[in-house]
Parts: structure tokens; C-alpha cells; sequence
């Protein structure tokens, strides 16, 4: 087994660190009531209607927590319905609210 060298891995280490720090983010319109949430790479849908909000896979808790800090930008609506299209859900998470 070769071993990394401790400079690599302590590269890698901030490398991580950083990347989860500056998570791009950002809401964006796609078409009438129909938004495109980002993080990263990685996009869920947000849906607001007069009865609620719809949110469809957001992909981690940091993530979630931001789209619930800042769905005010949209609608005055609470999250009604979260659709998760596949697994694991164990990942994925909404805060309450």
C-alpha cells in the first residue's frame, strides 16, 4: 500500500473544507411559477402555490436550510410537499417550518 504524502492530504482536507463553504446557491425562475433551486451542481425543483410550497429533491440539510432561509424571495408560503425522487432519503431533509 502506498502511503500519501501528509502535504497531499492535508491539500485534499482544505480542498473539501473550502468547497463546502462556498456552496453556490441560488433560485432561479424558469417559467410562471415554476423554480430551479441550485446548490452546486445539483438542482431541485420549487414549486409555489397559493396552498402551499412544493420542493422537490433537495439534496442535503445545509442545502435545505438555505432554500427555506431564502424561499421569501418567491412566496409567502410555508413548504407543504416534499417529493423526493429516489434514495437515500437519509440525505435529504427539510427544516420545519
Amino acid at each position: 500500500m502506498k502511503r500519501i504524502p501528509l502535504s497531499l492530504a492535508a491539500c485534499l482536507a482544505l480542498t473539501t473544507s473550502a468547497i463546502a463553504q462556498d456552496a453556490t446557491r441560488a433560485i432561479e425562475n424558469i417559467t410562471g411559477d415554476v423554480y430551479r433551486f441550485q446548490n452546486n451542481f445539483h438542482y431541485a425543483l420549487v414549486v409555489p402555490t397559493s396552498e402551499g410550497t412544493v420542493v422537490v429533491d433537495p439534496i442535503n440539510a445545509g442545502a435545505s436550510s438555505w432554500l427555506a432561509e431564502n424561499l421569501s424571495q418567491i412566496t409567502d408560503q410555508p413548504v407543504t410537499h416534499l417529493i423526493y425522487s429516489h434514495s437515500p432519503v437519509r440525505r435529504q431533509s427539510f427544516p420545519e417550518s
